[in-house]
């Protein structure tokens, strides 16, 4: 967190490159891939010339929003047996591999139309990822967890002959020149026996095999491992031993020393602990330091991984300190996700899989609300091409009359928990994207603490060498705020009608999904009430004029605005008549 003092010079902007569409990513998983997980036709209202930040569908009847490339997890199978669940039983019918009478493997090759077809022929290219292992390798499976099998083959020449004859019908289904552009992961989140509970030495076999089949079929195809979830050197499979071994290992498919490391991937997930009275794991400078380490950590070990790709795989927020609901669908979600996206992004990221950005309100018309992340994406999408400068925001105390008169009364009147008396951190983040005819200053304010809210006065200085500006250029802005989010404003409508629930009436704020906060009923109220919350997303993603000050000085421009956390303020300094042209 970079912030100037009131009495400061402001600070030399600090150039990360090109904004590119790096948040184009998102996995798709397991038992749904047959049902087209995340592809769906793109509604309507984001896609309105009016607004200000217009959806730019792909070419093609369905897409996964804000996707152009997928992660497929548990294409394989392996999945865990649910009884009761029909088409989602899993269990070693639901397998790609499974073992006949007389002890050979054999394949049922016909599932994986039904579970890819729909992504490629609605245009996407794919990372495979290669997870649990199939219930007929391992000489005694195991349910490691609700993932599915969790042991290693018994017989890894078996298991490369699998992975082998699995690229050779997926060239043959899908054609050579397009899956030999394709990716291939080893593993999701292996270093914890959750997802596999095989000795170190066992993966690393696992791992040689797998990656020799594929660059026997697919010369051309990347091949990596898993995401980490943890500590590099923690775990039953150590990643830096892991990269040790792919450097300087013997391979132990082709005896030759090494194996292919194409890409350095992690998990990022907020999830809050509560932990002696401070609320813990939700600082983002601390969540992207600690994977920037990891991967310069890499870099230190072995140069050759210097230029190593760095991808976070999943990324999200994994429910609140009150065990109410999931996720942050508000400006706290959106503002927390944009620091740590650029902190990341500032560190050497190259691409990052993020999870879906709408609610589906399920009650057959079709109605999806745009949660606070896909707002955000809205917004970083006309950014793409411009070049991109970490700044340094100046943060005052704020007047009286820039506070949220309704939200300030409302946290004032909280009995907090005892659990929850110590505050968290307060954080900044402020980039500017410099296109050829327009500018975006881009600022959060996040809090650990949700209860702290008060405004403070920000001021954002951009050196007229980068930002050249003149009389005539049009400033204006939107922000996405506590309030103004769709999914408070429902919160807000659900309590009055008497639909919110007991959990989410104590804590004053709290946001989850609509189904989350009131049941079906909450999305029949949502349909009743369509045309509403409809206007309000699309005021959200439509400028206004900028209500803050301007000035300019020999060297720099200076915005200045009240900001409360949690929020996202986006400037625009355009020559254009049209931000969306």
């Amino acid at each position: 967190m970079s912030v100037t003092l009131a009495d400061e010079q402001p600070k030399e902007p600090v150039h990360i490159g090109k904004m590119t569409a790096f948040w184009r990513n998102r996995p798709v998983l397991g038992q749904w891939l047959k049902g087209g997980l995340g592809l769906e036709e793109v509604p309507g209202y984001l896609c309105d010339p009016s607004l200000s930040f217009p959806y730019r569908k792909r070419p093609y009847p369905k897409e996964v929003l804000f996707a152009d490339h997928l992660t497929v997890v548990r294409l394989l199978g392996g999945w865990q047996y649910e009884k009761g669940k029909g088409e989602l039983d899993g269990g070693p019918e639901a397998d790609l591999a499974y073992r006949g009478e007389d002890g050979t493997i054999r394949y049922r090759w016909e599932l994986i139309g039904p579970r890819l077809d729909h992504y490629v022929e609605n245009g996407y290219d794919l990372t495979i990822v290669l997870d649990n292992t199939p219930w007929c390798f391992p000489a005694k499976p195991v349910s490691g967890s609700h993932f599915g099998q969790s042991a290693p083959a018994a017989d890894f020449k078996e298991w490369g002959a699998f992975i082998e004859e699995l690229c050779r019908q997926l060239v043959k289904r899908y054609g050579m020149e397009r899956v030999n552009g394709w990716r291939f992961r080893m593993g999701t989140e292996c270093q914890g026996e959750a997802r596999f509970t095989g000795p170190q030495e066992d993966f690393f076999k696992l791992y040689d095999h797998a990656a020799a089949a594929v660059r026997c079929v697919l010369p051309g195809a990347k091949f990596g491992p898993f995401n980490l979830a943890g500590g590099p050197d923690e775990g039953n499979v150590r990643y830096y031993a892991l990269a040790d071994h792919c450097m300087t290992g013997r391979n132990h498919a082709t005896g030759e020393m090494g194996s292919p490391m194409d890409f350095a991937a992690v998990s990022i997930y907020m999830a809050p602990v509560v932990s002696k009275g401070i609320l813990r794991t939700t600082n983002p400078d601390y969540k992207a330091r600690t994977k920037v380490d990891f991967w310069t950590g890499l870099a230190a070990r072995h140069s050759r991984l210097k230029d190593i790709p760095r991808e976070v795989h999943e990324f999200g927020i994994l429910g609140n300190e009150f065990k109410a609901g999931g996720g942050e669908p508000g400006a706290r979600g959106a503002a927390w996700e944009f620091h740590i996206m650029m902190n990341l992004r500032e560190g050497g990221m190259e691409r990052l899989w993020q999870w879906g950005v709408m609610e589906d309100v399920r009650t057959g018309k079709g109605h999806k609300l745009l949660v606070g992340s896909g707002w955000l994406l809205s917004v970083l999408e006309q950014t793409v091409g411009g070049e991109t400068y970490i700044l340094s925001p100046r943060v005052e105390p704020a007047d009286a009359d820039m506070q949220e008169s309704e939200c300030v009364k409302e946290i004032a009147s909280y009995q907090r928990p005892e659990k929850l008396a110590q505050p968290g951190e307060m954080f900044y983040k402020s980039i500017a994207v410099v296109q050829e005819r327009r500018a975006f200053l881009i600022t959060s304010a996040y809090h650990e603490d949700r209860f702290v809210t008060r405004a403070a006065k920000v001021t954002v200085s951009v050196p007229k060498t980068l930002l050249a500006m003149d009389a005539a250029a049009k400033v204006r802005h939107v922000a996405l705020t506590r309030t103004n989010s769709v999914h408070f404003r429902l919160r807000q409508d659900l309590a009055a009608a008497g639909l919110l629930a007991e959990e989410f009436q104590k804590v004053p704020g709290l946001l989850s999904s609509v189904r989350d906060m009131a049941g079906r009923e909450g999305w029949s109220y949502v349909d009743r009430n369509w045309a509403t919350y409809q206007t309000i997303i699309k005021d959200s993603l439509t400028l206004k004029p900028f209500a803050g000050e301007v000035r300019s000085d020999a060297t720099h421009h200076h915005f200045t605005f009240a900001l409360a956390p949690p929020s996202v303020m986006v400037i625009v300094v355009e020559k254009d008549e049209h931000i969306g042209k």
